[in-house]
């Protein structure tokens, strides 16, 4: 386990985002935050719609819940209670595993094989963290090149649209679903055999493409379709989320060691905390930020960072991606959005999407 005093070393580098490359996280469309869900070790004890076994209040879901997450309907949709939603991931070697908590004031479940998407549903898309095409078709094998699509419902229907490995459009017997009806909506269970998924790579410390779907009626057909991205559900133009698959269980003390330094990096940069900020920093830090000199030690890093924190105030969000422990080592890695508004007046200086990572040490 990490000690409570630990060390932190920062670095930054940045990437872009390209169609023809790996791109990185797409962004909520309200708040801007890339949007990143860890995919941590753990095996319920049965697929039964039952999730007291997952220790939800230790995970971070993705979360549909937004007007502005509405590819359409929303002249239907009144509030989430209408249609909302909550998505959790786990994993192990065999299957990843997902629980959806819906609110659904109305449930409407009336289609049944490849059209259960037309009624209440949940569509899931595991995919490569490629950037595509717009232009290409829904359901064409070009777009279904990049990703896995599929659905299931609380009347545990379920369904396989798009596969890389050209064995989609079918009801899928390696998917197991279960699901409840609560006081306000459903619950639905689900674990799919990643060995099935042949062109993604299901190991620790890798990141997959990951977007959730909601769809809604209280009618006859589809009149709510809701997404992490906002965008249409195949729509992987811009990326979808991404996963990352974290060799942690859930609720790991040292995994939360981490990341509640990171909780304390991202309070020191937002209230101008110099002091905590360098608490967090090894007192032989080696830093070296782009087209700069390195700075070596402490105290020469208090000396360049100091005029930030006197003449900027910083609002700063971290979203970490992946984090990886081995005996007293902790990694984490992710992205952050920061802005720098000067204190004399100005206009602000915006700072986003770039890759952060940290290196911990017991003290």
């Amino acid at each position: 386990m990490l000690a409570k005093k630990c060390s932190l070393v920062g670095f930054f580098t940045l990437f872009s985002v390209s169609l023809a490359i790996a791109a990185p996280p797409a962004v909520h469309p309200t708040t801007g935050e890339p949007l990143v869900i860890n995919c941590f070790r753990g095996t319920p004890e049965a697929i039964d719609g039952d999730l007291s076994d997952w220790n939800l209040e230790a995970m971070t879901p993705a979360v549909l819940d937004r007007v502005e997450q509405l590819y359409f309907g929303q002249i239907t949709w009144d509030s989430p209670a209408d249609c909302s939603g909550e998505f959790y991931l786990l994993w192990d070697n065999v299957n990843i595993y997902i629980a959806v908590v819906v609110k659904d004031d109305t449930l409407s479940m009336n289609k049944s094989s490849g059209y259960i998407w037309d009624a209440d549903c949940v569509e899931i898309f595991f995919s490569t963290t490629n950037a595509m095409d717009p232009n290409l078709g829904y359901l064409t094998p070009e777009a279904c090149a990049e990703h896995y699509q599929y659905g299931f419902n609380a009347n545990n229907q379920r369904w396989n649209w798009c596969n890389m490995d050209g064995a989609g459009r079918t009801e899928p017997d390696y998917l197991q679903i279960a699901s409840s009806v609560t006081a306000d909506g459903y619950v639905c269970e689900a674990s799919i055999e990643y060995g099935q998924m042949l062109s993604l790579d299901f190991s620790a410390g890798n990141t997959i493409g990951f977007h959730p779907v909601l769809d809604d009626t209280d009618n006859l057909n589809v009149e709510v379709h809701m997404t992490w991205t906002g965008r249409g559900a195949h729509d992987q133009s811009l990326g979808f989320g991404h996963m990352v698959l974290s060799d942690e269980p859930v609720g790991s003390p040292d995994v939360i060691a981490i990341e509640e330094v990171l909780n304390q990096y991202v309070v020191a940069m937002e209230t101008g905390d110099l002091e905590l900020w360098l608490s967090l920093h090894a007192d032989d830090i080696v830093k070296m930020a782009p087209d700069a000199p390195a700075t070596y030690g402490k105290e020469e890093l208090r000396v360049t960072t100091k005029p930030l924190f006197d003449n900027f105030t910083i609002e700063m969000a971290y979203y970490c991606e992946e984090i990886q422990v081995d005996g007293d080592l902790g990694f984490a890695r992710g992205t952050f959005t920061a802005t720098m508004t000067p204190k004399a007046g100005g206009e602000p200086l915006y700072n986003g999407c770039q890759n952060l990572g940290h290196l911990q040490k017991t003290g």
